[in-house]
């Protein structure tokens, strides 16, 4: 049996050798704690474990984490040194030491002892040699091994575009499908046209000049045109010596060709003997040409666009306009095409894409929509080339990517570099779409083809795993929270998750997006952190999603709940307290205002019937003063008959003060004045003055005497004086 077994992994060991190409090397730099690996198993959620001489370790696909004991820590386990390692049933990961065997607990991410009964039959089982580890991860293999010098990734690449056999080397400028399905492509390095069927090259044409285009008419014959100036029949027939970037056919048969450097022209019998060449004195550099199904026809050039109605031959020129949002986004445009509704689109150099109507275009005022970095999913605002499927969605060529768009919703697919299999640019041209759904790229390393199933089925979705957290700035702890719910104390209110895509044949075009709450999804991005800061109490969903390794929007998304602690101040009976608090306080404040207005009122009736008691002219006051009105307090009433009684004998005494006033009342001072606010709300000073005032109101009242008079009566000295006083105090 161990023979056997041998012999199996010599023979996987051999074909690996032979057949893999991509074998990856992952050692101290890349933070591993030690070269030294004994064994390792892929957990449950997709990451890998493994033992090595300087504590456990799991990978991501991206970084380490190292498990290891420290002083003082509740670990059972009395070394880092681990032999090798295996999946327990319930998940875990099982490590063999020197001393034992251990279990590190993913749910509480300690170690634990394993029981007698259990340890020597696992001893048993975890002193096997490990030869390696082989998961399969869609329809990769993946072989994991381990050795003193770190650890070994072996798998056999695979990319979902195929290479056009022949393509490669020669610099593919154009591509086209005919009628047949025949592709036929135009190449640089050797001037020629090749025509492939079932991929494989059945004829080639040698031209005087690089194919730019290549257009199948209605009439039967190919028409080619190019660079640096060339413009044939797939007969040999040489039409004219044109700069010729595109072609079309309108609906009377004549073809239109796009010339750089000399506009718009147009060709009459083109499958005739003698084709007729005549300019439309209309553009400079044109790019590419639509011929619309409303029987007018659209140019794409350098400055714009040109808008020809076809039966008159008239010509509209359309070209931004500044601050006005609803025009063209840019005058730089590069492809043209057209859905069943009648919607045009516009592939600009550097603005993304912008849609009209095939009916305002052509009206006196086009109104576009635009569909951009700033404003929709589309990762690149740079396009050369455009092609329309299935009337639904828009096939994109950037420098780097294909993006499938979805104009009806504005949400893009991009198709990175691990796609196409190397580093390329895309030429500029639309690409072909062939009979059995696939499609055809111009591209710097050959004629790529994508099959509708590698560009829209996803055959392998990466799970999203929290692989740490941290807490109010802490170091990051290994943490996957397998519950999907991670709680956090009264006090942790920052915290920050690292997650990854698990895939381990490519992960560097892999982007991430979230959102918490139900916000908006944030833009993708390659970080793979976030970190939520100030969070109120009580439960937050967060929300992660990932593309695949091809950049493709994928459906994986991870739910999480983060649930804080709420403060004492924060708990439902300090809200109830909170409430009572303020009720009471409410309630005090309007049982304050009414006593305050109760006591102001009182103050103000106290006071009007006091100087009610000397409004009589001093003659009339007799020798015992009249009572003072009624007060609750005895004391009080005597202090006001005093001071009621220093008054009225003292209102016409220019030397009355307030200090006599206070030793006439058997007071000092500041208690004069105290219990005098505290009784009717006024100083001594202000009582006196208002005295003075109404006496003197009262003896101006009949009019007989003088001012001097009244002065004097009323303890002034001087009427001038006496008269600035009285029209400060009445304003009369």
């Amino acid at each position: 049996m161990n023979l056997c077994r041998l012999c199996l992994l010599f023979g996987l060991f051999f074909s690996l050798m032979t057949s893999w190409a991509d074998v990856v090397h992952y050692g101290r730099t890349d933070g591993l704690s030690s070269p030294i690996v004994g064994g390792g198993v892929q957990g449950d959620n997709g990451l890998m474990w493994f033992a090595t001489w300087n504590g456990l370790h799991c990978f991501d696909g991206y970084d380490f984490y190292r498990v290891s004991i420290a002083p003082g820590d509740s670990a059972t386990i009395n070394t880092n040194l681990i032999r090798t390692i295996a999946k327990s049933p319930e998940g875990n990961i099982l490590c063999r030491t020197d001393d034992g065997v251990y279990e590190f607990d993913l749910s509480t991410m300690s170690f634990r002892d394993i029981p007698a009964s259990d340890a020597d039959s696992l001893m048993r089982l975890l002193s096997r040699v490990w030869h390696g580890t082989m998961i399969r991860q869609g329809d990769t293999d993946i072989l994991w091994t381990g050795s003193t010098n770190g650890i070994g990734k072996e798998f056999e690449p695979h990319n979902p575009a195929r290479l056009l056999a022949g393509s490669d080397g020669t610099a593919p400028r154009s591509v086209m499908a005919d009628h047949m399905g025949r592709l036929w492509v135009g190449a640089r390095d050797y001037p020629q046209l090749s025509v492939y069927e079932n991929d494989v090259r059945i004829d080639s044409l040698s031209l005087g000049f690089t194919p730019y285009c290549i257009y199948e008419s209605s009439a039967g014959p190919i028409f080619i045109g190019g660079k640096p100036g060339g413009f044939v029949r797939s007969d040999g027939k040489k039409i004219s010596d044109d700069v010729v970037y595109d072609i079309a056919e309108d609906n009377a048969g004549r073809l239109w060709i796009a010339t750089w450097g000399e506009g718009l022209k147009y060709v009459t019998d083109a499958a005739g003997t003698n084709p007729v060449v005549t300019p439309l004195g209309v553009g400079r550099k044109v790019r590419n040409i639509l011929a619309t199904r409303g029987g007018n026809l659209v140019a794409a050039t350098s400055d714009g666009l040109i808008a020809v109605t076809i039966d008159s031959l008239t010509v509209r020129i359309v070209r931004r306009v500044p601050s006005d949002e609803a025009s063209l986004s840019s005058n730089a445009t590069m492809s043209l095409a057209q859905d069943t509704a009648g919607n045009i689109y516009v592939a600009t150099e550097s603005s993304g894409v912008s849609r009209v109507t095939e009916e305002s275009l052509f009206s006196h005022k086009p109104a576009f929509s635009h569909y951009n970095v700033g404003n929709s999913s589309l990762d690149r605002d740079e396009i050369y080339g455009m092609a329309i499927e299935n009337d639904t969605t828009l096939i994109i060529t950037g420098p780097d990517r294909v993006t499938i768009l979805n104009p009806a919703t504005g949400v893009s697919t991009g198709y990175s570099m691990p796609f196409w299999g190397e580093d390329l640019t895309f030429v500029e041209g639309t690409p072909a779409r062939l009979p059995d759904g696939s499609w055809a790229f111009a591209t710097s390393s050959g004629v790529l083809t994508a099959s509708a199933r590698s560009l829209y089925s996803r055959e392998y979705i990466p799970p999203l795993v929290v692989t740490a957290v941290s807490v109010n700035g802490g170091p990051y702890r290994l943490n996957f929270l397998p519950e999907g719910c991670l709680d956090l104390d009264s006090r942790s209110r920052n915290v920050t998750l690292r997650f990854a895509a698990i895939d381990y044949v490519d992960n560097t075009h892999i982007l991430y997006r979230y959102r918490v709450d139900g916000s908006p999804w944030s833009a993708l991005r390659s970080a793979r952190t976030l970190t939520l800061f100030n969070l109120s109490a009580g439960g937050h969903t967060v929300e992660l999603q990932s593309t695949d390794r091809y950049g493709r929007r994928i459906d994986n998304t991870l739910t999480l709940t983060v649930n804080v602690s709420p403060l004492w101040y924060e708990t439902w009976w300090a809200m109830i307290l909170f409430i009572l608090v303020g009720v009471s306080a409410v309630a005090a404040g309007v049982w304050l205002a009414v006593y305050i207005r109760r006591v102001n009122r009182q103050r103000r009736e106290l006071l009007a019937k006091y100087m009610a008691l000397l409004e009589a002219p001093v003659a009339a006051v007799t020798s015992e003063p009249e009572e003072v009105p009624v007060v609750e307090s005895a004391e009080d009433a005597a202090f006001l008959k005093r001071v009621q009684a220093y008054i009225e004998e003292n209102i016409s005494n220019p030397e009355a003060n307030i200090d006599r006033m206070a030793e006439a009342s058997a007071v000092s001072r500041a208690t004069l004045n105290r219990r005098l606010r505290s009784l009717m709300g006024v100083s001594a000073a202000r009582l006196l003055l208002e005295a003075r005032m109404n006496r003197a109101t009262a003896l101006l009242a009949d009019g007989t005497r003088p001012v001097a008079e009244v002065a004097e009566a009323c303890g002034y000295t001087d009427p001038y004086y006496f008269t600035r006083v009285y029209k400060k105090h009445t304003g009369k």
